[in-house]
């Protein structure tokens, strides 16, 4: 039987194998597709035509099938084989080669980035011998079906202790009712499918991109404070540390806002004397929250305004001159909110 029909018949009976072991564990959640690859392969001097030169490199092209049990989504297991007309040293003719290989293949970047490992035979025209091999490869599904791989290995001969290497690029077709059913599973029922989902831990409710993940609005948040002191005092009343911490508690919630702390005073008074007045009254609520509720001195900024820019004007009574009497801050920050698919 010539090495061709060889392989093929290595393959039929291995994809009959496996599609009876499918019919067989259907229940257990198999699935398993088909492909093939081309490449080029760097041969070891080790391997040698039988005119004595050393083979060197070639153009490679093959075929596979795997299957994938459910139940553990990190393994697979592979047959592959390739065929290469392999360049001979100084001479122009060529040498075919034949590669069977078995394949453990573990996932471990969900189901796109794997290392992979196993036996392989190798039938050169020459020669042929057993070996094994290591590689590294990443898979890019593009439909639920359809697939593209990369891959580069080394493959070590034991007769010859040959190294040869490999780089390859393939496409991949899932089938059967098993293989479509994974790639279509969607456990956290967000719409996206779990070959495709970035993010597969949605939130039940929640709106998503084409990738899985949460989609978000910003929600502006707006606090002001105000605090009133008594006549000519720039000391924070007792009564006003509810208010003092509300700002803490503000800050402590939005740790990249800082703030500004506005002095005012009423009317009453020289301009003079009331600028100072407002300083002291701002750096008064300043010193309580750095000292009290430990806020990063950084963060906060204490400003005096003196009597120029009154709540009320003019002041015509005491109670007008009281809510004139003031620090104010005005704190704005933002929310990231999840969208939900309510619209809320």
């Amino acid at each position: 039987m010539s090495k061709p029909a060889k392989l093929l018949s290595i393959v039929a009976l291995s994809i009959s194998a496996v599609l009876n072991s499918t019919s067989v564990q259907a229940d257990e959640g198999y699935r398993y597709y088909v492909g093939g690859q081309i490449g080029h392969a760097e041969m070891d001097s080790a391997h040698q035509h039988e005119s004595g030169a050393s083979l060197q490199r070639g153009p490679m092209f093959g075929g596979q099938f795997g299957i994938q049990p459910f139940s553990n989504d990190h393994w697979e297991l592979r047959f592959r084989a390739d065929y290469s007309e392999l360049d001979v040293e100084d001479i122009s003719d060529d040498e075919s080669a034949w590669w069977y290989a078995l394949d453990a293949l573990y996932f471990f970047n969900e189901d796109y980035n794997y290392v992979f490992a196993g036996p392989h035979y190798e039938d050169f025209d020459s020669d042929e011998q057993a070996g094994a091999h290591i590689g590294v490869g990443a898979r890019y599904y593009f439909t639920d079906n359809w697939a593209l791989t990369g891959e580069v290995q080394g493959l070590y001969g034991f007769d010859e202790s040959s190294t040869d290497f490999v780089a390859s690029i393939g496409l991949l077709y899932f089938f059967g009712q098993q293989g479509a059913a994974t790639t279509a599973a969607d456990d956290d029922r967000d719409g996206v499918n779990n070959n495709l989902d970035k993010c597969p831990d949605t939130p039940l409710g929640h709106s998503v991109d084409a990738q899985g993940c949460t989609r978000f609005y910003e929600q502006a948040i707006v606090k002001q404070v105000t605090i009133l002191f008594a006549h000519d005092d720039a000391t924070v009343p007792a009564r006003s540390y509810n208010n003092v911490a509300e700002i803490a508690e503000f800050m402590a919630q939005h740790p990249q806002l800082d703030i500004v702390i506005e002095g005012h005073t009423s009317l009453v008074g020289s301009a003079t004397y009331n600028q100072k007045l407002s300083e002291r009254r701002a750096d008064a609520v300043k010193q309580l929250l750095i000292e009290r509720y430990q806020v990063a001195e950084q963060r906060i900024s204490a400003l005096g305004y003196g009597e120029t820019r009154p709540a009320v004007s003019p002041e015509q009574n005491a109670d007008d001159a009281a809510a004139n009497r003031r620090i104010m801050v005005e704190m704005n920050a933002s929310k990231r909110t999840a969208i939900t698919n309510d619209g809320q």
